[in-house]
């Protein structure tokens, strides 16, 4: 399928047809659909092994925990109760995306025998949101993975009481892209030094989730030596104790 493009059904039945014909990167489905409804669509699609383990969106009027939790329950990887905010719809699937891709990037590590580093201390705390902190954290380090070479070195630290640093010694990037790395525009999926594939919202997910917090993101890079991303924070993280 390509890039970007958004197919529509009528019905289940017809939603089943076109999934398993052709699997696309996320399913969004009513619960409610003639011929099939969405629940039945999702068993059907589950127990397909081209389908089984495609990132699946339940949408329906019903709001509440409740109803999300029913509906995780029965197999979706997350409900969304209608009317939705088009903004909170974009997220999710750029985190379904992202998270399909997180176990092979932490395999994509351990092949090219890249040495990870943590220095930063265990006491300290920053001021964030920790979930959201630790997933942005995370797609910057496993970009770095991506353009390191083998047997490169990935290293996290804290340069200053507020900022959270990701050094690598891999690829660099281009002087000329660096302004683009955080916009829509230059969200252009590369390949990595083994060839890594991605979705080139990585970085892009990651600026929304520091701007959120009133941070920004910034870069140093020479080409042929590597690059250090830096999260600089508001608050300044501080240690425990």
């Amino acid at each position: 399928m390509p890039g970007n493009a958004v197919l529509t059904a009528q019905d289940g039945e017809e939603a089943l047809a076109a999934c398993l014909a052709d699997p696309p990167d996320l399913i969004l489905s009513d619960i409610m659909m003639p011929k099939l409804d969405g629940f039945g669509l999702l068993r059907k699609l589950r127990a397909e092994e081209r389908t089984a383990t495609l990132p699946i969106i339940m949408l329906s009027a019903r709001a509440g925990e409740e109803a999300r939790i029913g509906g995780i329950a029965k197999g979706a990887d997350d409900y969304l109760a209608k009317p939705f905010h088009a903004r909170e719809l974009v997220s999710r699937a750029r985190r379904e995306v992202e998270c399909e891709l997180r176990q092979a990037k932490d395999a994509a590590a351990e092949m090219k025998k890249i040495s990870l580093s943590n220095n930063v201390p265990p006491e300290t705390v920053a001021q964030a949101d920790p979930e959201l902190l630790g997933e942005a954290l995370h797609n910057i380090v496993v970009n770095a993975i991506k353009f390191t070479h083998e047997g490169g070195c990935v290293r996290v630290f804290t340069p200053e009481d507020n900022v959270i640093a990701v050094e690598d010694n891999g690829i660099g990037v281009n002087p000329g892209m660096i302004n683009k790395l955080f916009t829509a525009d230059g969200a252009i999926s590369s390949p990595g030094t083994a060839g890594e594939s991605g979705t080139g919202l990585g970085l892009l997910l990651c600026s929304d989730v520091i701007k959120a917090h009133g941070g920004v993101i910034s870069v140093k890079s020479e080409p042929g030596k590597g690059s250090v991303f830096s999260i600089h924070l508001p608050q300044p993280t501080r240690k425990t104790g």
